[in-house]
């Protein structure tokens, strides 16, 4: 079995970056205006291609997924840049893939205050 270097298999996901980049870009343009006029595409583009590169680099490969870390680092750029995020996928014994949905899952609940509430 052949063993690529970072150098090069960062150069072989070039274009499913770019792919995965131009998708997260139409989605933030057409569904979320208001996060998109925030920077300037370059900006988010950057940005987008960060949160890729870290999700890859935890070892993600379902691209749902890949697609969600990417856009919500743009929310949440702690998620991207944060160091308690990267021990999280570096200490767990469970696939990066695993451990993204539950944290995912984690992000879109909706707080308990939300939950329980009641019309009274």
């Amino acid at each position: 079995m052949i063993e690529l270097t970072p150098d090069q298999e960062r150069r072989l996901r070039q274009p499913e970056r770019q792919a995965m980049i131009d998708e997260a870009m139409a989605f933030l343009q057409s569904r979320l205006p208001s996060l998109y006029r925030q920077q300037t595409p370059q900006a988010h583009a950057e940005t987008l291609g960060q949160g890729y590169d870290r999700a890859t680099g935890f070892g993600m490969t379902r691209k749902d997924l890949i697609q969600k870390y990417m856009l919500y680092g743009l929310s949440a750029p702690a998620l991207i840049d944060g160091e308690a995020v990267a021990r999280y996928f570096r200490e767990s014994e469970q696939s990066p893939d695993l451990l993204a949905q539950d944290l995912l899952a984690l992000i879109e609940m909706p707080p308990a205050s939300a939950t329980n509430q009641r019309d009274d």
